[in-house]
């Protein structure tokens, strides 16, 4: 079993939520080291490389909001289940170079060169990454197994 995408990076949950919060445009929040504060600020602050975004899942759902994206920049977003049975994370949002990014199988996901469904499923405890660039403006709702509420902008 492979190590998640941000474990295999080496930042730790708290640099992961100041890439989240930085990514999203919020106040940048403190890591729990110098050294991954930085990292995570220069990561999120750079155009070249991906919106990191990081999207909790609990078995009560997640708590809705817009997730903003830039057209033509890529998108990590880190789907964690933090809940006792596994999620599904559905929208219809026009993307190419989809790469799903799942540390408990074994095979090497394909990259999709175009698609319009992002479509996973997260088991129990467990985080998957997924990561695509969106190729239309627009504003895309996003859902769960269990309840819909907010989206993807891009602009």
């Amino acid at each position: 079993m492979r190590p998640s995408l941000s474990r295999r990076l080496g930042i730790g949950p708290a640099a992961v939520a100041v890439l989240a919060v930085a990514g999203c445009g919020s106040a940048v929040q403190q890591a729990s080291t110098p050294a991954g504060a930085r990292q995570a600020v220069e990561a999120a602050s750079d155009p070249t490389q991906p919106q990191m975004v990081y999207f909790r899942i609990t078995d009560a759902g997640y708590s809705a909001y817009d997730i903003p994206a830039t057209l033509g920049r890529p998108v990590m977003l880190m789907l964690v289940n933090h809940g006792t049975r596994a999620h599904e994370v559905h929208a219809n949002l026009p993307m190419t170079m989809l790469q799903i990014d799942n540390p408990y199988v074994t095979t090497q996901q394909p990259i999709v060169a175009a698609s319009s469904l992002l479509d996973v499923t997260v088991p129990p405890t467990h985080e998957i990454d997924v990561i695509f660039t969106p190729v239309r403006a627009g504003t895309f709702p996003l859902a769960d197994d269990t309840m819909a509420g907010g989206a993807f902008v891009v602009r």
